[in-house]
């Protein structure tokens, strides 16, 4: 029985290890797509250069 309970205890430590990566990664993509965002909101975009992209 100890070696199922230490089975049981790593593979609960996995799901958490990978519950809080998952989590970090949301958040990181939520940053990323936020700054992406105000860059694209602030960049300054005229008509030439809409032209001279599709010519």
């Amino acid at each position: 029985f100890p070696e199922k309970a230490l089975v049981a205890e790593e593979m609960g430590r996995r799901h958490a290890d990978g519950t809080f990566t998952s989590d970090i990664n949301k958040v990181l993509d939520d940053m990323a797509a936020k700054e992406f965002l105000k860059w694209l909101i602030n960049t300054k975009v005229t008509q030439r250069d809409l032209l001279e992209a599709y010519q």
